[in-house]
């Protein structure tokens, strides 16, 4: 230990003056190397931006092609459904079909795009349309001129964009010609909005330094966002219609553009088999104002890095006293780290003791129960009291272990610590003696908390015990305070942040020293006389605390006293009064009780005791044997099985496998430790813990075969 501390000494005083070297060469390299690394930046950023961007604009055309293709589909579908329904129909039954007006109607609900769905005769007069019936007597003029060969059925006809003759406003046309069966000639136009598709590519848009277009193969445009007052066409040597010529799928190209002439990075994409394409183009002006502009906050923190470097060396000297004060932390966190560590091995072989005494002890408490009807002289019943006495003191005392290990079963409820003070005050105050004075400091407006209360008023009065055994001979003062608080990350203390209730405990005792803090909260450990002490107290407290989800702190100055700070989680509920009603124990009637336990005497000395009580007692030492007697008996009732046992299958498990054999089958677990309550499955079953008394093992018994 003493040579580990000399190490971290000597690493403390030399790492400051390591430190300096390097900032000799850092003041060489402050100016050069944030230069060298902007203008490298700069490169790869400009670079990646105009990557980005062809990503960008590729993505907006794809979405927006695949838009265009569901439409343009939609469309073909809708014509020839109406051109299925009227195929053999003339043209004046046509116009003079209600029935056709009301299925028109129908198309043109399904068609978001379509401001109308009509049928126009040879002559161009609308025959029929979805808008009213019958028909206006109004001609159009038959203005589909791009044609679309579909194999086996007639051609899809796409016009170009005009002014309606009623609403005046940009639509287009795409149609079909009506089936010659009946009524050679004439057109089923679906009529289309082109600001359907420019809505549907502003809100496509990510930024407005964006632009997409839907244009016919011979570049007439169908409709663009943003939107343009005339209308457009591609000339055939246009940079776009260069591109299409030389690959008709899909691409991409640098170009101005047609609306403003700012120069673009352009992507195009061929919708389906439809002579239709989608171009998307972003400005590249906007692109490098965007690489500006991430190159100037570049600088904003560069600037003052750099600036920041060249200072470091005049401060070295003083840095060097603040690199020692953080290496002497630091070595403070590795020993407090090491400590945790060593507290939770001593917790886990703790543990483990306690759980083997526990059998012990519950052994040696049933058997003195069973002896003592037996013995009639008072020498022999005097000498049963003195040697149960001696196993109590010896089960609070694995008690106490446990507690230190964090494997004692708890039982938390939602309290108001306030209240469970005041009724445990009396006692208290009792513990301290006449020559301490009590004080007590408890918040009203405290929050509620869920622990144990027993093991919360347990802890209470070893402190109590613990202040008053550090009082000088002219006695002294402990309070107990009562707050809440809230902790954050910043706040140094090893626990969740949120609200905890604060139960703070100080006495005005002689104090400890620093070495003696260090290893207060070991068990057995203790600087009290031999006889007046067993070192488990604040190890009592302390496992306790972590166990309800808390944190604990103690502080100490030889002279001035002590304090210890107890956090503990805040319930959300509020807290209840509970009056549980106490089971009362009942003899046996005639059940089947199959005790599982792999220690030979206390599975016997169980056994005593269930047959003395009125029950037929089966046993068995390990779980596979276990499920062979159910398999075997044709009458088992309850299965009292210790939760750890060996050969591989603990207590929760047994109970599941004997549940499907025997269905309906009552269990009830027992164990040494709480570890069986944290399980996968032992919450499912009643838990009775060890040590416990023959009256304590018939109502446990009785309760679970009654459940």
């Amino acid at each position: 230990m003493a040579a580990r501390e000399d190490a971290l000494a000597e690493r403390a005083r030399s790492t400051p003056w390591d430190a300096i070297r390097p900032l000799q060469l850092l003041l060489a390299a402050a100016i050069a190397t944030p230069v060298l690394l902007f203008a490298g930046a700069a490169w790869l950023n400009y670079r990646a931006a105009l990557a980005d961007a062809r990503e960008r604009v590729s993505r907006l055309a794809d979405v927006a092609a695949q838009q265009a293709q569901t439409v343009f589909q939609t469309d073909a579908f809708a014509a020839d459904r109406i051109a299925d329904h009227t195929a053999t129909m003339t043209w004046q039954q046509i116009a003079q079909s209600p029935e056709l007006n009301e299925f028109l109607r129908q198309i043109k609900a399904s068609l978001p795009q379509a401001t109308a769905v009509r049928m126009v005769a040879p002559d161009g007069r609308i025959a029929a349309t979805d808008a009213q019936y019958p028909a206006p007597d109004r001609f159009v003029q038959l203005r589909p001129d791009l044609g679309i060969r579909r194999p086996g059925m007639e051609p899809l006809l796409i016009s170009t964009v005009a002014r309606g003759a009623t609403s005046a406003e940009p639509e287009f046309i795409v149609a079909r010609p009506k089936p010659d069966r009946v009524a050679p000639g004439g057109l089923i136009e679906i009529v289309m909005n082109p600001e359907y598709f420019t809505k549907f590519y502003a809100a496509l848009a990510e930024e407005r330094d964006s632009g997409t277009t839907l244009l016919r193969d011979d570049g007439v445009v169908l409709a663009r966002d943003p939107p343009t007052s005339t209308a457009l066409k591609f000339a055939a040597d246009s940079p776009l219609m260069r591109a299409i010529g030389n690959d008709p799928e899909f691409g991409s190209f640098s170009a101005g553009s047609a609306g403003d002439g700012g120069e673009r990075l352009f992507a195009y994409e061929r919708v389906g088999d439809f002579p239709v394409y989608v171009v998307a183009g972003i400005d590249r002006a906007a692109i490098v104002a965007a690489w500006a502009r991430t190159m100037a906050s570049h600088l904003v923190y560069g600037v003052p890095v750099t600036l920041s470097l060249i200072a470091a060396t005049v401060i070295a000297l003083r840095r060097t006293r603040q690199a020692a004060a953080e290496a002497e932390r630091r070595a403070e966190l590795e020993e407090q780290y090491r400590q945790a560590q060593k507290m939770e091995a001593i917790g886990q072989l703790t543990g483990g003791v306690a759980h083997d005494f526990n059998n012990l002890l519950t052994v040696i408490l049933g058997s003195l129960e069973q002896l003592q009807p037996m013995v009639d002289a008072e020498p022999g019943k005097r000498l049963i009291q003195s040697a149960t006495r001696g196993a109590e003191r010896g089960a609070r005392l694995t008690q106490s272990l446990l507690s230190f290990a964090r494997r004692q079963s708890l039982k938390p409820e939602t309290v108001n610590v306030n209240r469970v003070i005041k009724e445990f005050g009396d006692l208290l105050r009792g513990a301290a003696g006449d020559h301490v004075q009590m004080q007590f400091l408890l918040n009203p407006t405290v929050d509620p908390c869920r622990i144990d209360p027993a093991q919360f008023q347990a802890a209470l009065l070893n402190l109590v015990v613990n202040a008053r055994d550090a009082m000088p001979e002219g006695g002294g003062r402990v309070s107990i305070e009562t707050d809440t608080v809230a902790l954050d990350a910043s706040s140094g203390i090893d626990i969740a942040p949120g609200r905890y209730v604060r139960v703070t405990v100080s006495d005005t005792g002689r104090g400890m020293s620093p070495d003696v803090v260090e290893r207060a909260f070991e068990p057995f450990y203790t600087t009290k006389e031999v006889g007046k002490g067993s070192g488990l107290g604040l190890s009592q407290v302390y496992g306790f605390v972590k166990q309800s989800g808390g944190h604990v702190e103690l502080a100490s100055e030889p002279g001035i006293g002590t304090t210890v700070r107890l956090f503990l989680p805040r319930a959300d509920d509020a807290p209840k009064d509970r009056v549980e009603p106490a089971a009362r124990a009942a003899p046996g009637k005639d059940e089947t009780v199959l005790v599982v336990e792999d220690d030979a005497d206390l599975r016997e000395m169980v056994a005593e005791n269930l047959r003395s009580l009125g029950y037929r007692v089966l046993t068995a030492a390990d779980a596979p044997a276990a499920l062979t007697t159910i398999e075997r008996e044709p009458k088992v009732d309850l299965l009292f099985s210790d939760y750890s046992m060996p050969r591989g299958m603990l207590g929760d498990e047994l109970a599941r496998r004997a549940r499907q054999l025997k269905a309906g089958l009552k269990v009830l677990l027992t164990s040494g430790y709480a570890v069986a309550q944290r399980g996968t499955g032992a919450v499912d079953f009643s838990l009775l813990q060890k040590p416990y008394r023959q009256e304590e093992l018939a109502r446990a018994i009785r309760q679970a075969l009654d459940r």
